[in-house]
C-alpha cells in the first residue's frame, strides 16, 4: 500500500500499497500527527489508521495474542519495506522520511535536487527488494521443518514480505512495480508511455476487484477501487495536458 494491506490467505493475489515517489509529504495526508522516531537517522511517522488497517487485513479474531503478533508482523514488515526505499535515496543525496499510513507505506522527499530517472527506478525497487530478502530468509527456515506457533509465526512473515513484495510488483499505478513501469514507459515515450501504463493499471485494478467480489474479500474489492479511481483521475489529467 509503494505499502499495504490485504488478506494474508495464501489463497489469491493480493496488492500492497506502497510507493517511493512522492515528490512532497503531503500527498499521503502529511507527515504530522501519529507516533514518530527517528530509525538510522530517518523520521519515521506511523499513522493510527495504519494499525487498524493491519487488525482489518488479519484474522480480526477476538485473540488479543496473536493479533497482536500480526500487528508487529505487518508493522515490521512494512517498516523494512520503506527503510528500502529510503535508504537508497539518501545514498544518492535525498533527504527521505516513511510515513506508515492506512494504505500501507510511503516514502517521500522534498525536490531538494534533480533525481533521474534511472535513479527513481532504483530507489523504487529498493523497497520490495528489502521485503523479498526477509521473507526469503524466514520461507528457508520455514522449509527447514519449523513448526507450531514459530511455523504460523514464519508463515506470516513470508506472506508479508514475500507474498506481498512480489504482488506489490505488479505493473500497477501507484503500486511499485507501477512506479517502475511508468517511469520506464515515460522514458521510453514520454507521456504516452504513461498513460499506457495507467490503462494496464485499470485493467489490472478491474480483474483484481471482480477477482475481490468473486471471493468475498471486500477490503481488496474496496482498495483495488480507490487505486481505480486514483488512476482515472491522474489519466485524466494527464490526457488534458496532451490538448
Amino acid at each position: 500500500m509503494g505499502s499495504g494491506a490485504f488478506p494474508r490467505s495464501v489463497s489469491g493475489p493480493v496488492v500492497r500499497y506502497s510507493r517511493a515517489m512522492d515528490p512532497t509529504p503531503s500527498q499521503t495526508g502529511g507527515h504530522g500527527g501519529g507516533l514518530g522516531f527517528r530509525l538510522f537517522g530517518l523520521r519515521v511517522t506511523v499513522q493510527p489508521w495504519f494499525f487498524l488497517t493491519a487488525w482489518i487485513v488479519g484474522r480480526q479474531s477476538i485473540d488479543v495474542v496473536a493479533e497482536s503478533v500480526w500487528i508487529v508482523i505487518v508493522f515490521l514488515g512494512v517498516l523494512v519495506h520503506e527503510l528500502g526505499h529510503a535508504v537508497a535515496a539518501r545514498r544518492l543525496g535525498l533527504e527521505p522520511r516513511i510515513t506508515l499510513h492506512g494504505f500501507g507505506g510511503t516514502t517521500s522527499w522534498l525536490p531538494s535536487r534533480p533525481v533521474s530517472s534511472w535513479a527513481r527506478i532504483g530507489i523504487t525497487a529498493a523497497g520490495p527488494l528489502c521485503g523479498l530478502a526477509v521473507g526469503g530468509a524466514a520461507w528457508l527456515v520455514l522449509r527447514s521443518g519449523a513448526s507450531g506457533v514459530g511455523g504460523d509465526i514464519l508463515r506470516d512473515i513470508v506472506w508479508v514480505n514475500l507474498g506481498w513484495g512480489l504482488l506489490n510488483l505488479l505493473p500497477v499505478l501507484p503500486l511499485d512495480g507501477g512506479e517502475i513501469a511508468g517511469t520506464f514507459a515515460g522514458m521510453v515515450a514520454g507521456s504516452t508511455g504513461r498513460i499506457v501504463v495507467r490503462v494496464l493499471s485499470l485493467v489490472l485494478l478491474a480483474a483484481i476487484a471482480v477477482w475481490g467480489l468473486a471471493r468475498g474479500h471486500l477490503w481488496t474489492l474496496f482498495l483495488a477501487v480507490i487505486l481505480g479511481f486514483a488512476n482515472v483521475e491522474a489519466l485524466r489529467t494527464e490526457l488534458s495536458r496532451r490538448t
